[in-house]
């Protein structure tokens, strides 16, 4: 899973550098590898509408909603797409634990680099947020 999660890292940063496809496309096609790694089953209806989920949520940091780009809510809804696995016999509990995560890392690392004007935000941000929505997959198992 740590590959994964690193290969997801480095596809959610090149969406930032060249098209923001390779990100809303690849980090979830990573995810769903993932989930077939870690062994979850659903229909593949339920695959392809997380899929679809996941690709929604990656294509916006939701600035039309908030009036400035909220990497908390957009933690939270990346994680959200996964929520038609709860009734396939997902953790609910795993699932709950992940949207908090995501949520709460996501949106500190970017307080925190742009609050203290980190060299390279960009990379951090990026590379942290691929890493982190692939990596926290483990607890839906």
């Amino acid at each position: 899973m740590f590959i994964l999660s690193l290969i997801s890292a480095f596809l959610y940063r090149l969406g930032g550098i060249f098209n923001t496809k390779i990100r809303d496309l690849g980090v979830p096609l990573i995810g769903l590898l993932t989930l077939s790694l870690l062994k979850i089953k659903a229909p593949f209806c339920i695959h392809l509408l997380s899929f679809l989920l996941y690709f929604g949520s990656l294509t916006t940091y939701w600035d039309r909603l908030f009036g400035y780009d909220n990497l908390y809510f957009h933690g939270f809804m990346c994680s959200l797409a996964y929520l038609p696995y709860i009734f396939f016999g997902g953790n609910i509990v795993g699932f709950i634990l992940r949207c908090i995560i995501c949520s709460l890392l996501i949106g500190l690392i970017n307080y925190l680099a742009n609050k203290y004007s980190l060299k390279h935000s960009d990379w951090i941000e990026e590379l942290s947020r691929g890493f982190i929505l692939n990596y926290t997959i483990l607890l839906l198992r």
